[in-house]
């Protein structure tokens, strides 16, 4: 009986063409559209949230910044529209390959069925479906080296028209917020969103100018550029996070392809890795656990981390009663399950419902139960997996996957305090999702082209 296989669609050009990249000058060989999608990428992700907010009269994403969302529908509809014309058959090969997070979306999506606030919960997830499918586009249309450099120049827009914001009274520093009155927001709207912002722009800034060939020099003063606006942002968890993981290149880099330096030859192999990685990994949690508290107070926090603590005990608290699918996507910090938010919680005096639980991880349970919590670490365990198993037997790509270990480090450490999973619109989670395509998309080929079915 003949073994079935996965179609391929054409799929051998496309890795032939990978497998040919120039990781120095070819990085800037894009077509004309590149630069003005790298610049829609850059307003859709809350780049400009400010500008949006001033124009409509209403921070944030939701809650009735119409102008936001028009302009989103807009720009994510082309770019639907684009992927059914252009790109339908690669786009459903590497959705299929992507089955972990294509499902906690699915699941995102449906939860209106049983959410308590179900109309919140159908327009949240609209927008989160559809920034998936501009995710999705951009990997189908560009190769990952060009991907890199998107992100990279998103973040230079992001830092430059923050710089212009910072000169216009109101706007780049935000006059009512005592707490931190000199802290740099830009154009985000908030300090720890421009902080995020600059900390992913200083660690793809650094990662280029070690592994391309093209005007380092370039790449080595927006370094500075960025790390001095992370500092002036005065966000102490962006800052924490990003040097923590320039600190932890060698293990990345270990985890990724097996060996320490670009010259060294001798590759460990994967149980070695799996072994090594193991007790490191064990050291590494017993020797943090014991000089957590001293690196809190350097940071200028208290042991409850300004308060988070409380939060993270006040919704667990809540949650209780819904512990199998949660409240559902994007409704847990609403009016009606923590309208009584400031009684429990004496750091922050809020004049409104509170909008997340500053703990990535935490609020998926709360708002997608332990059916998303399972998914989500689905998601997680399988990302893993792929930049293992696939930087160790592609040389081509082995760069470019320590660069996607790096910024998925950072996700974990930053969603350890802040929320940013499987939020809409939003710069660092759907550059997870880019993420994700891309591996789940050559692993699949890695196995094909092993398997004798593409011939390259």
């Amino acid at each position: 009986m003949k073994k079935w296989r996965l179609p391929t669609w054409g799929y051998s050009r496309m890795l032939s063409q990978n497998k040919h990249a120039d990781y120095g000058k070819e990085l800037f060989r894009v077509d004309r559209g590149f630069y003005l999608i790298a610049f829609i990428f850059f307003v859709v992700s809350g780049g400009a949230l400010l500008f949006f907010s001033k124009l409509s009269g209403v921070s944030g994403r939701g809650g009735g910044n119409v102008l936001f969302q028009l302009i989103s529908l807009t720009i994510y509809g082309v770019c639907f529209y684009l992927v059914i014309r252009n790109h339908a058959k690669s786009a459903l090969f590497i959705v299929f390959q992507s089955w972990p997070l294509v499902l906690l979306l699915v699941l995102c999506f449906f939860s209106f069925l049983w959410s308590v606030e179900a109309s919140t919960s159908i327009r949240r997830s609209i927008a989160l479906v559809l920034s998936f499918l501009f995710c999705l586009y951009v990997v189908c249309r560009y190769q990952q080296s060009h991907i890199i450099y998107m992100i990279w120049f998103v973040c230079v827009l992001i830092a430059g028209f923050g710089f212009v914001a910072v000169a216009l009274p109101g706007w780049g520093i935000d006059p009512n917020n005592y707490s931190y009155s000199m802290a740099w927001r830009g154009l985000s709207g908030h300090k720890n969103d421009f902080g995020r912002y600059m900390a992913l722009g200083l660690i793809t800034s650094i990662y280029l100018m070690f592994f391309s060939n093209f005007r380092k020099i370039i790449f080595a003063m927006m370094s500075a550029v960025f790390f001095a606006f992370l500092i002036l942002s005065q966000a102490k968890t962006p800052l924490a996070s990003a040097l923590l993981v320039l600190c932890l290149y060698p293990a990345i880099r270990f985890y990724v392809v097996g060996n320490f330096i670009e010259k060294n030859r001798a590759i460990f192999g994967t149980y070695s890795r799996m072994v090594i990685l193991t007790v490191c990994t064990a050291l590494v949690i017993t020797c943090g656990y014991l000089v957590v508290e001293y690196m809190i107070l350097a940071l200028g926090k208290d042991l409850t981390l300004t308060g988070r603590t409380t939060i993270w005990s006040y919704a667990l608290m809540i949650g209780e009663d819904r512990q199998w699918l949660g409240a559902g996507y994007r409704t847990f910090w609403g009016e009606t399950l923590t309208g009584d938010f400031d009684y429990y919680n004496p750091y922050w005096v809020t004049v409104e419902s509170f909008r997340n639980g500053h703990n990535g991880l935490i609020d998926v349970y709360l708002e997608l139960g332990y059916m998303g919590f399972f998914l989500f670490l689905l998601f997680l365990a399988v990302f893993f997996k792929k930049l293992f198993l696939t930087g160790k037997s592609c040389t081509i790509l082995r760069r470019e996957y320590i660069y996607f270990m790096s910024i998925f480090m950072f996700y974990l450490i930053y969603s350890v305090t802040e929320q940013v999973t499987l939020k809409q619109s939003e710069f660092l989670w759907m550059i997870l999702m880019m993420f994700f395509l891309c591996i789940s998309k050559n692993f699949k080929l890695r196995r094909l082209r092993g398997e004798g079915v593409l011939k390259i």
